[in-house]
């Protein structure tokens, strides 16, 4: 850790928080990685690029126990290019989203608890740096009850994936000034184009020129998801997105996607970081994750498994409402990847 990270990493609320934010700056994210995971047909992976000095992107999934039951979330967040510090931003964000989720002292209905997570964290990266990093986010929660909740902020894309029928459909929208303008039914939009405008983002993580509260919330339920569900950061897809669908619908499995959609963002210029999670079905349906451990988080981060003790812990919360609430549009074989699994309990902690 760098004198920066650490003073984050330092001031950060938990203990989850903090140890989940510090395995995120490792280097393990400038090589790139792929893991399949254990027990489930899911696998991520992530590769900088040939031509970015660094890889801002930064993703995680996991399951997390609480009050006798469980959750499963997959996230991955972009740094925004342009700003210094887009690969903190990621960081912070998944941090400080799984610290609040895992925290036993929050008793909001699950949607709820994810837009307060995502507040916390915006807020969070907002007062850590300042407006010099901002992030996307795709993020993707089941529960043990049947629910399953998916949110998107930026250009990464979250998809439903149905390997039983080669088929794979986008939920979510960029948020991209381009899009905006196209509610206005506008016919005209060169300028766009003229003031370098097409493609810019709408609305990420952290941004310094406005508050939480203007966030735009777009919810996916699980109507939108019957097998499975696939969430990629824009450099794996953007070079060619008709490739990037032929790929995913002739793959055999999770870890097949990851391969191939890695493998295709290079072989297309390698022009940005590319970062993917895939799942073929409910990773909560699992008979693995049937046998969770009460209270516990166990995150997978690159090729490291983590398991924690979820905090009591209260966190100090900010502006967590938002007012410009959306409402969505209607509508295996062992791998030969390499993992570790640690065990990290908190000093005065008594496992349950």
């Amino acid at each position: 850790m760098n004198e920066q990270q650490f003073g984050i990493y330092s001031s950060l609320e938990t203990f989850i928080e903090q140890e989940i934010f510090r395995e995120l700056c490792s280097n393990i994210f400038g090589i790139g990685v792929t893991n399949k995971i254990e027990g489930i047909d899911g696998a991520l992976g992530t590769h900088p690029g040939l031509k970015r000095k660094r890889n801002e992107d930064r993703l995680a999934v996991g399951s997390i126990t609480l009050n006798n039951s469980l959750i499963y979330c997959a996230i991955l967040c972009d740094g925004v290019g342009g700003s210094a510090f887009g690969d903190l931003a990621s960081s912070l964000a998944i941090a400080t989203i799984f610290g609040y989720l895992s925290t036993e002292n929050t008793n909001e209905h699950l949607q709820k608890k994810i837009e307060n997570a995502v507040l916390y964290a915006d807020k969070t990266i907002q007062d850590k740096l300042l407006g010099d990093g901002a992030t996307t986010l795709s993020l993707l929660v089941a529960s043990s009850s049947g629910e399953i909740y998916a949110l998107n902020i930026g250009d990464s894309r979250i998809f439903s994936w149905e390997p039983s029928k080669k088929a794979l459909t986008q939920v979510s929208c960029d948020d991209t000034i381009e899009n905006e303008v196209s509610k206005l039914n506008i016919k005209d939009k060169t300028a766009l184009e003229a003031f370098g405008l097409k493609g810019t983002l709408s609305q990420a993580l952290g941004e310094s020129n406005r508050n939480s509260n203007d966030l735009n919330f777009v919810f996916y339920d699980k109507s939108y998801f019957n097998e499975g569900f696939i969430l990629v950061s824009d450099g794996a897809w953007k070079d060619s997105e008709t490739s990037f669908d032929k790929v995913i619908k002739n793959a055999a499995n999770s870890l097949d996607v990851v391969r191939r959609t890695l493998a295709l963002a290079t072989w297309c210029g390698g022009t940005d970081n590319s970062s993917i999670i895939a799942f073929s079905s409910n990773p909560v349906l699992t008979t693995e994750n049937k046998n969770f451990r009460h209270n516990h988080s166990n995150i997978i981060i690159g090729d490291t498994k983590y398991s924690f003790l979820n905090e009591k812990t209260n966190i100090k919360r900010a502006s967590l409402s938002y007012k410009n609430k959306k409402k969505p549009p209607t509508k295996s074989k062992k791998d030969d990847t390499n993992s570790k699994e640690i065990t990290i309990v908190p000093i005065g902690n008594n496992d349950k």
